[in-house]
């Protein structure tokens, strides 16, 4: 994925509870796909050996990237 010099790309990596990440993913992974599609954000669920010393073992951890040409900036 290459970006052009005009944007910039944000990551956000969440602490989710494992028992909730079912909920983001959806039935066949559709809400975790419109929310790609609505906001234009990549988001991917980091497997195992990606989560951080900080989270518990009934944590997950969601990443989402989205580029600043999806903003409005006023």
């Amino acid at each position: 994925m290459a970006i052009s010099n005009k944007e910039k790309a944000i990551i956000a990596r969440l602490l989710v509870s494992s028992n909730q990440i079912g909920c983001l993913l959806g039935k066949g992974g559709a809400i975790m796909s419109e929310m790609r599609k609505s906001s234009g954000a990549y988001i991917r669920i980091l497997g195992k050996d990606q989560i951080p010393n900080c989270a518990s073992e009934s944590e997950g951890v969601v990443q989402v990237l989205f580029f600043s040409q999806y903003f409005l900036l006023g």
